[in-house]
């Protein structure tokens, strides 16, 4: 029995260049067309139809229509990104079917590659080459993957769409293009990481599924409406972005840019001049955690009325306070801002002196994050630990308390313990780092757990008479180390004057304190996960 065709495909031709400077989208479009229509031995005047995606003068289809001087009794512009042709040939179907058009033109053209504008930067803007204004504003706008996770997640949510579901979708799409030379070149050109058939986990492993869209970027169901994204892509350094700098003309190895910002609200408010020393103290322990050596901060000065005495004080102090860490670790203020009179109803926001630091990684390939992957490591407490809860989050939550002086930040320990550090990571004996603030020793090994996937097994050293206060703690100078080899670190922290103990070793599925607790990392993950999206769906 014979096929009924109402329409067909009869010529089609890609642009052969993937870099092609100087040459606009519409030059692309034309080109193709032209080579395409002749494949098909037609002609111009035969169009009558065009279905047009890519920028050219802002006017779609009547761009091409007017370059070549032709007519079309259709114009269609559909545009869902570089698969608009597969939308476009069937709405040209439907038409030729209905008898509005007889030879339809789709046409697609892009310069992204030629203007190197990288994936996920479009911003608001998205067009042409990067300038001085685009390329600075165009990374803060709605990226190209905010996009597509937008819809993915509107889907999920209305639909009860799985990321399994929408892994087959990507497997089937590569598993088609592996097939074509053409697309292979292309994502060769392009620097495809891994330009090979692609499995389920691939994509449920890749890091933009595993830990970044699926987590945090839905749509809530009561009364809050919200969209919101986990800015962690830079895995494994999740307390900071780490951005690797090209290499140089003479090959030299990759140096990397390490950013981070910090400011304790709470310690701020309750002693303003150590709260502005601890702000600073963090950003410089997060960035020398990576082992990156600090170079410099900005700073963004966020309170209340400063008419009113009291936190006029609070901004004065936190800037005495900032100003003696900044000294003392040869840490400078690059730039700044202020945003003062944060008030509703007459109550001020918490004193906020926000830290934003930068340092620089001399070899990326030296640098650590937070993550224990393997088991048989030695976990050892670098700093000393007397149990400071005062303005803690232990005191806050569990204790409904707010009270207390923060805990006391001694600048020179801060410097000692942090060249220490440093010294150690880049010469590639420590596997895993993480500096404590917020939460305490616990808190930070419950964060080191959960990154890596491998539980520890510790143990209190001798003579601690309250736990809690030595696993809740918010003491500072602190660094929680894994390492392979816990004996020599202990000597070289020894012979360093910094403070050291071995705690454990990790391994198992559990973090386990012995005598205390033992919590299966899949609850904590569970806990630790969910409470956010729990409370963005909640009905309050």
């Amino acid at each position: 029995m014979p096929q009924r065709r109402d329409a067909a495909i009869v010529g089609i031709h890609e642009y052969p260049l993937r870099v092609a400077p100087g040459v606009s989208s519409l030059q692309i479009k034309a080109a193709s067309a032209a080579t395409a229509l002749e494949d098909a031995g037609l002609r111009w005047s035969d169009v009558d139809a065009v279905y047009d995606t890519g920028g050219d003068q802002n006017i779609g289809g009547l761009g091409i229509a007017e370059y070549f001087g032709f007519k079309p009794r259709v114009i269609d512009t559909t545009y869902v990104g570089g698969s608009s042709f597969e939308f476009q040939a069937n709405h040209a179907l439907a038409m030729i079917a209905a008898g509005k058009c007889n030879v339809a033109l789709i046409s697609y053209g892009s310069t992204a590659h030629s203007d190197r504008r990288a994936i996920g930067t479009a911003g608001a803007t998205g067009v042409g080459p990067a300038t001085f204004i685009n390329n600075m504003e165009d990374p803060w706008g709605l990226t190209l993957i905010g996009n597509y996770a937008m819809v993915k997640s509107r889907h999920m949510f209305q639909y009860g769409t799985t990321n399994e579901q929408f892994a087959h979708i990507s497997v089937a799409t590569r598993h088609h293009a592996m097939r074509n030379p053409e697309a292979v070149r292309a994502m060769t050109d392009l620097e495809f990481v891994g330009v090979r058939d692609l499995t389920v986990n691939d994509v449920l492993e890749s890091r933009l599924i595993a830990a970044y869209l699926p987590r945090y970027n839905r749509q809530g169901t009561g009364r809050r409406r919200y969209v919101y994204v986990k800015l962690t892509l830079n895995e494994p350094f999740p307390r900071l972005a780490v951005v690797r700098v090209p290499k140089g003309p003479r090959g030299a190895a990759h140096k990397g840019l390490a950013m981070t910002s910090d400011c304790t609200p709470r310690y701020v408010q309750a002693h303003p001049e150590t709260g502005g020393r601890q702000a600073v103290a963090e950003a410089w322990r997060n960035i020398t955690a990576v082992g990156a050596t600090p170079l410099a901060v900005t700073d963004n000065m966020n309170f209340g009325n400063p008419q009113k005495p009291e936190i006029m004080g609070q901004f004065a102090g936190a800037i005495m306070g900032m100003a003696e860490a900044c000294k003392a670790l040869d840490f400078p203020v690059v730039s700044g801002n202020v945003s003062l009179y944060n008030e509703t109803e007459g109550r001020p926001i918490l004193p906020t002196p926000t830290i934003g630091a930068v340092g620089v990684v001399q070899d990326v390939s030296h640098a650590v994050g937070s993550r224990i992957t393997q088991a048989g490591l030695a976990i050892v407490l670098l700093g000393e630990t007397v149990g400071w809860l005062g303005q803690s989050l232990y005191l806050r939550e569990l204790e409904g308390r707010e009270e207390g002086a923060p805990p006391p930040v001694d600048l020179l320990v801060e410097r000692r313990n942090g060249d220490f550090v440093r010294g150690e990571i880049v010469g590639r004996r420590i596997a895993a780092c993480h500096d404590l603030s917020d939460g305490g020793l616990l808190v930070g090994l419950a964060e080191m757990c959960l990154a890596g996937g491998t539980g520890v097994t510790v143990k209190l050293p001798e003579g601690i008479a309250l736990p809690h206060a030595f696993l809740y703690g918010e003491d500072q100078g602190r660094y929680l180390v894994a390492t392979d080899d816990g004996g020599a670190l202990l000597a070289a922290a020894g012979e360093a004057g910094v403070p050291a103990v071995q705690l454990g070793y990790s391994g198992g599925p559990d973090l386990t304190v012995e005598g205390l607790l033992a919590m299966p990392l899949s609850e904590l993950r569970l806990a630790h996960e969910a409470w956010l999206p729990t409370y963005m769906n909640s009905a309050a």
